[in-house]
């Protein structure tokens, strides 16, 4: 499965077929399994790969395991996580743990978890979006999204922290209010 999304980027890279897509400034977004199949494939994408976003990763899905991939990715991490998914919350904060670069870990109430997460909850993927335009240069930040957040529906994290690498700044922790 990495090895899939790795030729991809390189079709990508080589493809005049498709002048929009830039193969060679790439964000990858994973989704438990997912997630870390993203991670394992910035093993043999690490130039194009630019910024990962992990949704509810795991310490061990299926023998993949992305703990040593995510030490030795030098480029800008999102986690997200939810209270409502045991497994996902435990290895999102173990994981947060192994990543040396710039970090950020958001972690919702009981929203569902993984993919459900995202379901009616455009702020979720506002929050994406946003963090993705401040991680990546501007000429690969995705378009504004096509939802916008209402009030009933914004799912609001219950704690976020950043972490930026230890020659930089220290970690940072801002609480946030549940919904």
């Amino acid at each position: 499965m990495p090895l899939d999304i790795a030729e991809a980027i390189r079709f990508f890279n080589k493809s005049e077929d498709y002048p929009t897509v830039d193969g060679s400034n790439v964000a990858l977004i994973g989704e438990k399994l997912g997630a870390n199949v993203a991670v394992l494939a910035t093993q043999k994408t690490r130039e194009a790969v630019k910024t990962l976003t992990l949704i509810s990763p795991g310490l061990d899905y299926k023998g993949l395991v992305p703990s040593a991939g995510l030490m030795d990715f030098n480029k800008p991490v999102l986690l997200l996580t939810s209270q409502d998914d045991e497994y996902g919350n435990k290895s999102t904060h173990g994981l947060y743990n192994w990543i040396l670069a710039k970090k950020t870990l958001m972690e919702y109430g009981r929203i569902g978890d993984g993919a459900d997460m995202l379901v009616g909850k455009p702020a979720i993927a506002a929050a994406i979006v946003d963090w993705l335009k401040k991680a990546i240069p501007s000429a690969a930040a995705p378009a504004e999204p096509a939802v916008k957040a209402t009030a009933e529906l914004e799912a609001v994290p219950v704690s976020e922290k950043v972490q930026k690498p230890a020659a930089e700044a220290p970690a940072e922790t801002t609480p946030k209010k549940e919904p």
